[in-house]
């Protein structure tokens, strides 16, 4: 990285909070612009602050992590966002994608877990640790025989997704929408997860059963 990446971050457990802001600004890539301890005094906090990462909790008083990370991406898209959290239940990691955050890790990562996924992250990469995948991995073979919902795509991965199924590569997709090569990937890593596949053959077999392509 050629700049520091300002960093927020948001957690109502004090301790958890101490130790994230430390591990960031001991390490000369990322300085910590601001933390709270709710969603609602991060959301304060952004209308003043210029961040590039926002790190959250998931469950929290007020506004849980889900709820801010949609708001963020309404207000704030260029922000991106990772959760780290305890939450272990394949459903919530899936809401959590859903909602637009651009990574997840569990709360007992170590140290270069963390800083991995925030570099990650920050490169535009879409970000998940092995013990997530694991989780997703799981709850994906037992529910191989039973009906999925589609989830709701933002307007950007539809517009990924349609460009997907005409053949573009990835560097096409990037120049035909004005986007990095790394937000392309992170974009079809997401729906590639949203949409229970594991290729673009998959995915576009998919997304044509459910009529989110012509």
């Amino acid at each position: 990285m050629s700049k520091k990446s300002k960093i927020a971050i948001v957690d109502d457990h004090p301790l958890f909070l101490e130790g994230l802001i430390s591990l960031f600004n001991d390490n000369k890539y990322f300085e910590v612009i601001c933390s709270a301890v709710s969603g609602i005094e991060m959301l304060n906090y952004l209308n003043v602050q210029k961040i590039d990462v926002l790190i959250s909790d998931l469950n929290m008083p007020g506004m849980s992590g889900i709820e801010l990370c949609k708001k963020v991406k309404k207000l704030y898209p260029e922000i991106v966002i990772l959760i780290i959290s305890m939450h272990e239940d394949p459903k919530t990691i899936k809401s959590i994608i859903n909602a637009g955050a651009n990574g997840y890790l569990f709360k007992n990562s170590n140290r270069v877990t963390i800083l991995n996924a925030v570099s990650e992250v920050s490169k535009g990469t879409f970000y998940l640790s092995n013990e997530v995948k694991d989780k997703l991995e799981s709850a994906q073979v037992s529910n191989d025989n039973t009906t999925t919902t589609i989830p709701t795509l933002s307007k950007r991965e539809k517009e990924v997704l349609q460009l997907v199924a005409k053949g573009m590569t990835t560097d096409q997709i990037a120049d035909q929408l004005y986007i990095s090569h790394h937000t392309v990937l992170s974009h079809r890593k997401n729906l590639l997860l949203k949409l229970d596949v594991n290729n673009t053959v998959g995915l576009i077999k998919k997304a044509l059963e459910a009529n989110l392509i012509d």
